[in-house]
This record gives C-alpha cells, sequence and structure tokens, in this order.
C-alpha cells in the first residue's frame, strides 16, 4: 500500500464575499472581502436607496 501524501498550499486567497471570486493570492491569512465589481454595485443600490 502506498500513502499519498497530501501537499498543503502555503499560499493564501482572499475572496470576495458576494460572488466567489478570487481577489488576490499570497495575502497574510485567508480572508474575505469585495470586488470592485460587487462594491460598485452595492453602491450604486444605497445609493438609490
Amino acid at each position: 500500500m502506498v500513502e499519498k501524501k497530501l501537499e498543503r498550499n502555503p499560499e493564501f486567497k482572499v475572496q470576495c464575499v458576494s460572488c466567489g471570486v478570487e481577489i488576490r493570492d499570497h495575502a497574510s491569512e485567508d480572508s474575505c472581502g469585495l470586488c470592485l465589481k460587487c462594491f460598485y454595485r452595492i453602491l450604486a443600490e444605497r445609493l438609490r436607496a
């Protein structure tokens, strides 16, 4: 029986909380943010209200 080692990727990701698109790599830790597209969509919705 051969054991497969699962290599863990040391890089971290920042993903958009709204649409899930990857914003950037190599952040200090996995975190969430907003991409510009979602940011401006939410801003426009709030300004219309």
